[in-house]
């Protein structure tokens, strides 16, 4: 669900398999509820989120994101549980992702990366 109460901000909400099960889960302790909000100041972007999983305690989000030059958009993020680091930028209609997690119990060190790209406009 998502609610913008004005052109500059947005506030929005996930309940995830509320009316079944995550896959590989039957016992529904990974199922995700998150609040979220982020707020437009000019050309910066403000996002903060907290979420809860049964099997884990509460954890916050935040991230941030610039538009220096109108086709260039660069993003940067920390997550509490699990501990990570995100970056990434977009340049007209290619986009490029980083992200790096502490060490993972089950996967060790971990570090994502996303290239994507696009015919017309980013949304």
């Amino acid at each position: 669900m998502r609610v913008r109460p004005d052109p500059a901000s947005e506030v929005a909400a996930v309940l995830e398999a509320i009316l079944g099960e995550v896959p590989g889960d039957s016992a529904g302790r990974q199922r995700r509820t998150a609040l979220g909000a982020s707020r437009r100041f000019g050309r910066l972007t403000v996002r903060v989120e907290m979420q809860r999983r049964d099997d884990r305690p509460l954890a916050g989000v935040v991230g941030l994101e610039w538009t220096p030059l109108a086709p260039v958009v660069i993003r940067a993020g920390v997550r509490e549980d699990p501990s990570s680091v995100a970056w990434g930028f977009t340049v007209q209609h290619a986009r490029f992702d980083l992200a790096a997690s502490a060490t993972h119990t089950a996967l060790g060190r971990t570090l994502r990366v996303g290239v994507a790209t696009s015919r017309g406009p980013q949304l």
